[in-house]
């Protein structure tokens, strides 16, 4: 449910497209807009330092997702 002071400020999704393809979507509130969205110092600090280290673990996930599929897809060369 979305009301109508929410917003997502940070967000990472899994999907599969119409065509079979498994892709990964990051979404983020950009960096000039948080002064915008959050008038209070202190609150715009707390927000800055709470998406730089989601985006540190996003950016870990999205790697380790990354070699998983590839190791998946990845043709087995050694045949029996």
């Amino acid at each position: 449910m979305s009301y109508k002071n929410e917003g997502t400020i940070i967000g990472f999704r899994i999907l599969i497209d119409k065509e079979g393809n498994l892709i990964s979507e990051k979404t983020e509130l950009p960096s000039s807009a948080i002064p915008k969205v959050f008038r209070d110092k202190g609150d715009q600090k707390i927000i800055r330092t709470a998406m730089r280290k989601v985006k540190q673990d996003i950016d870990k996930l999205h790697s380790a997702i990354e070699e998983e599929i590839s190791a998946i897809n990845t043709p087995n060369i050694l045949k029996y």
